[in-house]
């Protein structure tokens, strides 16, 4: 991970396996992010559930940053929690 300041490339809406069935894996979405995108960050922001979030650690590398995220919908529209201590 960088530790000085600068401009850092990011997506702050990054949905992976525990979004819905079908969707990419976790090894999956961390590659293309990092690998293919060459991201600095993202937020693993899933469809209303904190399911991923203690599996973050397992697939990122020290050099990345992983944001903890989740998409929270609504009957008026929807949000995101993003990098929350808890799953609102």
């Amino acid at each position: 991970m960088v530790r000085r300041a600068g401009w850092y490339t990011g997506d702050l809406h990054v949905h992976a396996e525990h979004s819905a069935l079908g969707d990419a894996t976790m090894r999956e979405t961390f590659g293309s992010a990092f690998g293919k995108a060459k991201l600095d960050f993202i937020t693993l922001t899933d469809y209303v559930t904190d399911s991923a979030w203690g599996e973050i650690g397992r697939y990122k590398t020290g050099r990345h940053l992983v944001g903890r995220s989740s998409e929270v919908i609504t009957y008026r529209g929807h949000t995101n929690n993003q990098l929350s201590g808890r799953y609102v």
